[in-house]
């Protein structure tokens, strides 16, 4: 079992990985099974087919998370006749864009108003890249209520996040960590350095910035680091004129991101009914 960048590789995490990976298996499984029925039905000549998945592992820093482990997930097409066997393109690609492709690979007229581009001419060829600089990605609440407002900004270099939860008292949890957490948290009382990730994934920072090309796990935070405030900067002008030419309710608190009062008052206005992001409790002896 091969343990992603992302996680530890300590005892106990591999077990519950190979879960995951059986799920994956069998979720292969069931997709050989529909394209045997459009073999058998005859329409599999005729016929666009692409497979993409939601977001992320159910383990931590993917699931329910804006990092790259959540947000880099398959897109494989099949359409005989038009898209090439076996070719790779490393275009920039939004769940977004299914929709827009879709309706141009029918025929149809585009939609008025979208976030999302045909990817039509990529699949066929006639393109060679998506045209697009940069995919934006956002979370807001979870399924038990919690708002854990998270927004990202990634290219192919580097990935930017701003944490609009995060303030004292509170850490970062969801359902999908089973046991792979807990293995963690086990392993963080003799080891420091799974202390630090464990911490880190409980509290964050307001931003985070990755060299996602070096580090793709997301282990380092150059936020606060001099060398990367070029990248930084750029990264945060992007992500600003993304919320703001998008409606984000966000921008304020995000623009005022240095000012705790301003950003609590905001998070208030906007999730007025949210249940609590869990105050720290477990974890406060470390």
């Amino acid at each position: 079992v091969t343990v992603p960048s992302h996680l530890p590789d300590v005892p106990g995490i591999r077990v519950p990985l190979s879960h995951y990976y059986n799920s994956t298996k069998r979720m292969d499984d069931t997709f050989g099974k529909v394209m045997q029925a459009l073999d058998e039905s005859g329409f599999r000549e005729n016929t666009l087919i692409v497979f993409l998945s939601d977001n992320g592992m159910a383990t931590p820093f993917a699931k329910c998370n804006t990092y790259l482990a959540s947000t880099r997930t398959p897109l494989l097409v099949q359409w005989p006749g038009v898209v090439k066997a076996g070719v790779q393109n490393d275009s920039l690609a939004a769940g977004v864009d299914f929709f827009p492709t879709v309706l141009d690979a029918l025929g149809m007229e585009p939609l008025k108003k979208t976030d999302g581009r045909s990817l039509l001419s990529v699949f066929n060829g006639e393109a060679s890249d998506s045209g697009r600089d940069y995919v934006f990605t956002q979370i807001d609440s979870k399924v038990d209520g919690a708002a854990i407002p998270m927004r990202c900004i990634q290219n192919k270099k580097y990935g930017y996040i701003y944490n609009m939860w995060r303030r004292d008292g509170y850490y970062y949890r969801n359902n999908n960590e089973q046991a792979v957490m807990r293995t963690m948290e086990a392993a963080a009382e003799g080891d420091p350095a799974v202390l630090a990730r464990v911490n880190m994934y409980r509290y964050r920072e307001v931003e985070e910035l990755y060299d996602l090309e070096n580090d793709p796990g997301c282990l380092n935070n150059l936020a606060d680091s001099p060398e990367f405030k070029t990248q930084l900067q750029a990264m945060r002008k992007n992500i600003g004129n993304r919320m703001k030419s998008s409606g984000d309710p966000l921008l304020r608190a995000y623009r005022n991101r240095g000012n705790p009062k301003i950003v609590e008052d905001e998070f208030n206005r906007i999730y007025p009914d949210h249940n609590p992001v869990i105050k720290r409790a477990a974890w406060e002896k470390h």
